[in-house]
């Protein structure tokens, strides 16, 4: 099972386990406006879904603000893929009167249980991009 460590500036290093299969995940969206979308596992493209018996440990939340709009994100913890539903666990970031692009990376710690989603939800109609980092590890 993979190890969390914090370092002095919020960001978790994370130890890894070769015995567990522990492996980095990194999971983008880039929903329309007013949708919420799980975010893909960029490996495959498709939805990512934390597999039976592992977690997801979250260590970093990318966000970028684009157009000339205002945006609002939220990110949840849902048991249901492209749905507002479950654990909200970013509230109300918003970016009033955008202009160009503005892209921020922020320290993120959580822990996803099995066979949830991990769902970006635009909810002021401007155009976002949302990105996770972390390791899939045993449960």
């Amino acid at each position: 099972m993979a190890s969390v460590i914090t370092t002095k500036n919020g960001y978790a290093t994370v130890v890894l386990d070769s015995s567990t299969n522990d492996k980095i995940i990194s999971a983008n969206i880039y929903p329309a406006a007013t949708t919420t979308k799980t975010l893909h596992d960029v490996a495959t493209g498709t939805d990512y879904q934390v597999p039976a018996d592992r977690k997801l440990i979250i260590t970093s939340f990318t966000y970028c603000f684009a157009g000339n709009s205002d945006a609002e994100i939220r990110l949840w913890n849902s048991a249901a893929s492209d749905s507002a539903t479950g654990t909200q666990m970013i509230f109300d970031i918003q970016h009033k009167n955008a202009t160009g692009n503005l892209t921020y990376t922020v320290p993120f710690y959580a822990e996803i249980a099995a066979n949830r989603y991990v769902n970006l939800n635009e909810t002021a109609g401007g155009l976002v991009w949302g990105s996770i980092s972390g390791v899939e590890t045993d449960a």
